[in-house]
């Protein structure tokens, strides 16, 4: 009986250790996380670390009834989705070592932006608007050169809510790139 228990005991105690590693601690680790998986394509291990929640109230038809992770990893597989959830491992990689400060928790003009009216885009979410309500440091938003980020401590980890711009952030010829201009001038 006793070897049973041990037994049971071990397997609850590795399970958890490997539900711990599947949790992103920071917001900045969470986008290191997603750029290892997704520079590899490992689309797979990216679903602890994406909101799932369900889109009720989509602006199209293709997005009602989808789960914010599915049309996330849409956009980093097809990458040609405009503007809303699309990747570009580069400009990813330049916010985490570059911008990564500007990671911060939702102002509360934005939150009431968000989260205010039941038709905001995100209050759809029961989940994501009681932690506005309640826990508004848990949601994280990253607004630079025309990307924005959306993020949530849920469970104890951090997961991708939403992205937008990340095609285009630091390409030349878009009037966004933080990168310095090659041909001189000012």
């Amino acid at each position: 009986m006793k070897k049973i228990t041990y037994i049971l005991l071990i397997s609850l105690l590795s399970s958890s250790l490997v539900l711990a590693q599947k949790r992103a601690k920071t917001p900045v680790d969470l986008l290191k996380k997603i750029h290892k998986y997704a520079s590899k394509k490992e689309y797979d291990k990216l679903k602890p670390y994406l909101y799932q929640g369900v889109i009720t109230n989509g602006p199209t038809k293709e997005m009602t009834g989808k789960t914010m992770a599915e049309i996330i990893l849409k956009g980093m597989k097809e990458g040609n989705m405009g503007s809303d959830f699309s990747f570009n491992a580069d400009a990813l990689q330049t916010i985490i070592d570059k911008h990564s400060d500007r990671l911060e928790p939702i102002p509360q003009k934005l939150r009431s932006k968000l989260f205010g009216e039941s038709r905001s885009s995100f209050s759809q979410f029961k989940d994501l608007k009681q932690i506005a309500d309640n826990t508004p440091n848990d949601l994280y938003t990253f607004e630079y050169k025309g990307v924005r980020m959306l993020i949530a401590k849920i469970n104890k980890g951090f997961r991708l809510v939403f992205w937008e711009g990340l095609k285009y952030f630091g390409k030349n010829g878009n009037n966004l790139s933080t990168e310095p201009s090659k041909g001189g001038g000012k």
